[in-house]
């Protein structure tokens, strides 16, 4: 288990003396005060972090979320910690990757919501969502507002973005707006019908107002279960692989090069949609290899401001670097 206030550390003295910030340009950037900094960079020295460099074994990691977050254009990136553990068990490594996302991810979202006011903030499904919820620290926020950014499916896991929203107000004291709708209705017309429901609006307006939200990805196969939580038939399967779709995002389906699935399910989604999760700043929460491909199409449609990847994803965003930029041109 690594600590949170020596990566935090380790951040501000990488901000600080590798970057050339300020004082001032670090704690926003951490989303702590100025004296904290202070301290942070006093700390630092005093036990041999900083010498001439910045010396620790995230050096290498911080420098490779530089490198993601200037080449995909993005306000920040932080990856996890390579993992040590010789353990060949895709699940176990699987449920560790989420563990440490979610556990970067509640450090990093609970500093940014001690120095922000009154604040909506939009979030989604995914399991590595539910891990960030359950390792949040005691974060009082009686002035915030959670709200779901897309319907719940018709079998819940216990991840849905229904749950995650009244979950994560729970564990932050904050006021609870789950989206009352179905994710994907039976036609276009009743999706745009349940919408003028004055809840439903209300809820979606909300959402399409945050002031920052919280989402995972996932990816598409044929074969996966979340068609199978969310209503997908059979020939919408096949429709689904037939348009090139790689990827589901808050109720978007997107292909390949990051543009919106031209299929009637995006039609039959009740969510937020595509133009308002472009508008809005997204932290964007990624933590098993097979979401990879997924979050590429992410990264070319705008949609990501901040991610937040376990290293293998990272990894695998290096080695993919010139075929997304070649997808980008296209577009």
């Amino acid at each position: 288990m690594r600590n949170p206030d020596e990566d935090l550390m380790v951040r501000a003295s990488w901000l600080y003396y590798a970057h050339g910030l300020g004082q001032e340009e670090v704690a926003n950037r951490l989303g702590v005060s100025r004296t904290k900094v202070t301290r942070l960079l006093s700390s630092a020295r005093d036990e041999g972090i900083v010498k001439i460099s910045v010396d620790h074994d995230m050096t290498e990691t911080l420098a490779l979320s530089d490198w993601i977050a200037r080449t995909y254009n993005l306000r920040e990136c932080l990856i996890t910690p390579l993992q040590q553990d010789s353990d060949t068990s895709t699940e176990l490594t699987d449920n560790l990757a989420r563990q440490s996302v979610g556990m970067v991810a509640a450090d990093y979202i609970a500093r940014h919501l001690k120095n922000i006011g009154p604040a909506t903030v939009g979030i989604g499904s995914g399991r590595t969502i539910a891990e960030m919820i359950q390792c949040f620290p005691t974060v009082r926020k009686p002035n915030m507002k959670v709200v779901s950014l897309l319907g719940s499916p018709r079998r819940d896991n216990g991840t849905s973005a229904y749950l995650m929203a009244s979950n994560f107000a729970q564990v932050t004291a904050a006021e609870a707006y789950p989206l009352p709708a179905p994710i994907l209705t039976s036609s276009a017309h009743i999706a745009r019908t349940l919408e003028t429901d004055e809840a439903i609006r209300n809820a979606l307006e909300m959402g399409r107002g945050s002031d920052f939200n919280i989402i995972s990805c996932a990816h598409f196969a044929p074969g996966n279960t979340y068609c199978e939580m969310i209503g997908v038939h059979d020939t919408e399967k096949e429709a689904l692989d037939h348009a090139g779709v790689v990827c589901e995002i808050a109720g978007v389906f997107l292909t390949e090069n990051g543009a919106l699935a031209d299929i009637d399910l995006n039609e039959r989604m009740i969510g937020v949609g595509l133009e308002n999760l472009i508008a809005a700043n997204n932290i964007i929460l990624a933590a098993t290899p097979d979401k990879a491909l997924a979050l590429q199409a992410i990264l070319l449609s705008g949609i990501a401001s901040t991610i937040i990847i376990d290293h293998s994803v990272a990894e695998i965003l290096v080695r993919n670097a010139p075929k997304i930029a070649a997808l980008k041109k296209q577009k």
